[in-house]
């Protein structure tokens, strides 16, 4: 994974949306922008690991409240 002049946020973005399947919420209170560069080693490639060895932040599993957008239902527009 490279990200270039990235926020934790885009961090987090790349982890949810590429390595988990779940939200990844950021607890860090780090600001500015990064150059970042992490690859997990092939004898471990968890993301986990990758991310508290490579990058000295660590990923926690834990239950917490998040914002869900639920779509029940859609339809078409009319035509006009």
């Amino acid at each position: 994974m490279t990200l270039v002049k990235a926020t934790i946020g885009d961090l987090l973005t790349a982890i949810e949306n590429g390595l988990l399947d779940r939200p990844v919420l950021d607890k860090t209170g780090l600001q500015g922008v990064y150059d970042i560069r992490a690859a997990p080693d092939p004898q471990d490639i968890s993301i986990f690991t990758a991310v508290e060895t490579q990058l000295g932040l660590k990923l926690v599993p834990q239950k917490a409240m998040v914002d869900v957008l639920v779509v029940d239902h859609v339809e078409k527009p009319s035509e006009n």
